[in-house]
């Protein structure tokens, strides 16, 4: 009986071989495979080495990296980004099985692939692809000739090509459909034979091909009785896995807010098949879900009983007044803050004005800040209502902005730091999209003088109460919004992500020009978008394919205290993103390239090169993933999705301590906790449009200017400015102590400063950049 079935040593050997060929390098660790661990937490599987490049035939460039060999891509990270490797032959594929096809042609493949067109694998494994070439369209056959759980050989039928594909890519429907219909494993040598399909619909379920895995076990069931044993258990290891997928869906459907479809998913899910584990935590979320509800009805009831018991005529106008409001907050978004009021909503000693005090205080301010005095509660909730007038202002009503901050320092319960407590729970003033719809939305919004439009999607159930991550997804030449939308849209909403696609330049046009007045468009739509969405500023990632990726990456490196990490799906990068590429220490980069793209390597060497070696300044090592997939041309690299949400669910945006800038442009005037004032015109090297082969130092009397400033303990450095600004003080700031006086200096002039909160400056600082997670509470002007 012959059973396709690799053993360990073989696979080693055969991974070891590709990946000499791929990259002809010496290795200081011996590739053994196994699972590497960032320190970011990402885990990477495969056959994993060290490398000192990533240049295809140049064997030594002096890098100090990780190389995780998958077949279908390698990962590039540094060595000080990753912990030592772990070894474990179990993440190798076990299984891997031949599907013969037969060859029309074995024309020589010198093509280098742009963009192209391809038919999705038939039932035979077969696809076509076309190529745009300056010799007019050509088409080329392929076909999958081996398949295992991760991944595809997909061969050159007319051409000589040989590529891979993660199985991930590949439907079920096409792998096996039962009931004797024509699929792709009925084609492998040795289908007729019982065991080897007991080995190939163990290799489905390994590829989470659920649906054609049990169509498989259940037809040898019935085709081989005498494997009915060995079917049997494969029945149980199917219930168990698609149990912890049940588990592991319901995870994300709580956690990204979409109770009403968590509820409906558990209670369809029968509960006698799965494993017991998996029962008791299918259970408790059905439990959690349950005590949810029952403590919103509880919450909302025992409010209404509270303001029954207030006997003071002109206190219970007050209070009904706030619970109008109130009621229409109350949900499992919010539940948290309404523990103080749970903890003493049953104590007949405590006042119900100290009662209803704890409920509406955590409601504005958080659980952790809720306090019982009812006048000052009330006064809060006037200066709520303050700061959505103040927010709806336009940028010419000064004056009305100064009389409403006076307004807000007269009310009762005033602070600055309750001020900022009310901004970081305060609902958009003035909210974009429908809420808690049961699907996702997608909303226009309109370009203006000063700012792109978009488009916007909407997580299903969104809430305007809770924080959403936030997508930023630029579009490759040639495609539109829209259709960004409907190819990142999924996963989004899967994930809970706020999807936002800008319109900043043509589809049809000259494309991305990386200039000044693109950078202002860019930014000031993105603080339209918080404005009226409820964004984690904590958590935006901005990404896009092509030269959707080099707008990210450039916007990025330019702006990076707006982001949490940034990913270019194709993109083959702008020469001038080499000056700004160390310009945050702290914003982790993803890059995926495929090898047969136009170019690639001569367009991404350099920047590259920058982001795997340690800054000279700061000594520090970006963050940076670099996926390279072989023999793969321009495409949508959509087998990294499920990678890419998992790494940004692990990153969040950073404090810097140290600020090192290169600035380029009149607009790269924002950095985390420094401002700068108007940049001279001596150092706007890039206010114009330019093609991706500019550099800054290509436009005659201008040069990019330099920023250097350091945070150490209550000392703050300003080593190099290019002009004047402002430092941004904040009890965010890593290492200082606002009890204490702050030391700046500035060449050889110091200055004392004691920090001296102003509700003013919290407020203009709040109005201009909509941050809810990094308030300004005191602005100290500098001069260069």
């Amino acid at each position: 009986m012959k059973v396709y079935r690799l053993q360990s040593c073989l696979v080693v050997l055969l991974w070891l071989g590709i990946a000499s060929a791929a990259d002809a390098q010496p290795r200081r660790l011996k590739d053994l495979p196994g699972a590497v661990r960032l320190k970011n937490g990402l885990i990477l599987n495969g056959l994993c080495g060290n490398a000192s490049t990533i240049a295809p035939l140049q064997q030594d460039q002096g890098l100090e990296l990780r190389r995780i060999e998958q077949q279908v891509r390698t990962y590039f990270v540094s060595t000080r980004q990753c912990g030592a490797v772990i070894p474990d032959n179990q993440v190798l594929p076990r299984l891997n099985f031949d599907i013969p096809q037969r060859r029309s042609g074995a024309k020589p493949m010198q093509y280098l692939i742009g963009l192209h067109n391809q038919t999705p694998f038939d039932v035979q494994g077969r696809s076509k692809i076309e190529l745009t070439t300056a010799g007019g369209k050509q088409e080329i056959s392929v076909g999958i000739t081996a398949i295992n759980s991760q991944f595809a050989t997909v061969t050159g039928l007319s051409h000589r090509w040989e590529y891979w594909v993660s199985m991930s890519q590949l439907p079920g429907s096409i792998l096996y459909a039962g009931n004797d219909q024509p699929c792709l494993l009925r084609m492998a040598n040795g289908f007729s034979d019982g065991a080897n399909q007991l080995n190939m619909a163990q290799m489905l379920l390994d590829a989470e091909k659920y649906i054609a895995a049990r169509a498989l076990i259940e037809d040898i069931t019935t085709e081989f009785p005498d494997l009915k044993q060995q079917a049997d258990r494969l029945i149980q290891d199917w219930n168990d896995a698609v149990g912890q997928r049940v588990v592991d869906e319901l995870g994300v459907l709580m956690e990204s807010g979409k109770h009403h479809a968590a509820r409906k998913y558990a209670r369809q899910w029968p509960e006698e098949n799965l494993a017991a584990v998996v029962q008791v935590r299918a259970n408790a979320i059905n439990r959690q879900l349950e005590e949810d509800a029952r403590r919103v009805k509880n919450i909302t009831l025992s409010i209404g009983s509270t303001l029954k018991e207030i006997e003071d005529p002109n206190g219970y106008r007050d209070a009904k007044g706030v619970w109008d409001e109130l009621n229409r907050e109350i949900n499992p978004n919010t539940l948290a803050r309404f523990g103080p009021f749970e903890l003493f909503s049953l104590d007949d000693s405590t006042r119900a004005e100290s009662r209803l005090a704890l409920a509406v205080t955590g409601w504005m301010l958080g659980a952790e800040n809720a306090f019982d005095d009812f006048i000052e509660a009330v006064g809060l909730v006037k200066i709520r209502h303050l700061l959505v007038d103040y927010l709806l202002t336009t940028t010419e009503e000064t004056a009305e902005r100064i009389r409403i901050v006076e307004s807000i320092r007269q009310q009762e319960g005033f602070s600055i730091e309750r001020v900022a407590q009310l901004l970081e729970h305060l609902p958009s003033a003035n909210p974009i999209g429908i809420e808690n719809a049961l699907t996702p939305t997608v909303v226009e919004v309109d370009e203006t003088t000063s700012s792109a439009g978009c488009l916007v999607q909407l997580p299903a159930e969104y809430s305007g109460l809770r924080r959403y991550p936030l997508l930023v997804a630029f579009p490759r030449g040639g495609q539109s919004a829209s259709d960004t939308i409907d190819w990142w849209g999924t996963q989004a909403d899967r994930n809970g992500y706020v999807l936002m696609v800008p319109q900043l330049y043509s589809e049809t046009g000259p494309g991305y020009g990386a200039s000044a007045a693109e950078h202002t468009l860019f930014v000031n739509l993105l603080r339209r978008i918080k404005a009226g969405v409820s964004v984690d500023d904590d958590r935006v990632f901005i990404a896009g394919h092509g030269v959707g990726g080099e707008a990210a990456m450039d916007l990025a490196s330019a702006q990076p205290s707006l982001f949490a990490g940034v990913v270019s799906l194709g993109g083959r990068g702008r020469r001038n993103i080499q000056w700004a590429a160390h310009n945050s220490m702290t914003m982790p980069w993803y890059i995926v390239i495929g090898t047969l793209q136009p170019n690639y390597y001569t367009r991404m060497e350099m920047l590259l090169r920058k982001l795997f070696k340690r800054s000279p300044v700061t000594r520090e090592y970006p963050n940076v993933l670099y996926t390279r997939y072989r023999e793969r041309g321009f495409e949508s690299f959509a087998e990294e999705v499920p990678r890419l949400f998992e790494w940004m669910a692990l990153h969040r945006r950073q404090v810097p301590k140290q600020i090192e800038a290169t600035i380029m442009r009149s607009t790269d005037t924002d950095w985390s906790w420094l401002s700068l004032d108007q940049i001279p015109q001596r150092f706007a090297c890039l206010d114009s449009p330019t093609n991706y082969d500019a550099r800054p130092t290509d436009t005659p009397g201008t040069t990019p200017g330099k920023l250097s400033a350091r945070i150490t303990g209550n000392f703050i450095r300003l080593a190099s400015l290019p002009t004047g600004g402002y430092i941004r003080l904040s009890p965010q700031l890593p290492d200082i102590d606002l009890q204490k006086p702050i030391t700046m200096r500035i060449g050889s002039r110091s200055e004392s400063i004691d920090f001296e909160p102003s509700v003013r400056d919290l407020l203009s600082d709040f109005y201009l950049h909509r941050d809810r997670s990094r308030f300004c509470y005191m602005k100290v002007p500098f001069q260069k």
